[in-house]
């Protein structure tokens, strides 16, 4: 029994002394292990605003295309209302005119259905431009 018994003692002497061994090496493992932790706690939250960096600037990127595409849009929108806006008015005027510009009429009547007063002679050209709203320029020929 004093044989087995010294091989026991023995054991927990050196088991003894390799737990203390390893509590002042735990120790020390655990002062850089907080220190590697802290550097990969520093490197992953770089690592996550570097990501959120280049999400942010993806994304502004695409707001800025579709800001662009917008933007060309509202320009073509624009130049469609100043086009309508034209047109309205030239036909407000035709309209206007149709109304109470007798003179004009009778000149629309000659033009697109082609009558004539007495003494009147036609010549027609093929042309596809807009009927003109405003009389003949007077050359001073008023007598």
């Amino acid at each position: 029994m004093g044989k087995k018994f010294n091989i026991f003692l023995y054991f927990i002497y050196r088991h003894t002394k390799k737990i203390q061994y390893s509590a002042i090496e735990k120790f020390k493992l655990m002062a850089k292990s907080k220190e590697n932790t802290l550097l990969a706690l520093i490197i992953m939250v770089s690592a996550l605003l570097l990501a959120g960096a280049a999400a942010f600037a993806v994304a502004i990127k695409n707001v800025a295309d579709e800001n662009r595409l917008l933007l060309q849009r509202e320009s073509a929108l624009i130049k469609r209302v100043e086009k309508l806006r034209d047109e309205l008015a030239y036909q407000s005027e035709y309209y206007e005119k149709l109304l109470h510009d007798d003179r004009f009429v009778q000149r629309l009547i000659k033009q697109k259905l082609g009558y004539t007063s007495q003494d009147e002679i036609i010549f027609r050209f093929n042309d596809d431009e807009k009927v003109d709203i405003l009389p003949p320029p007077n050359d001073g020929a008023k007598k």
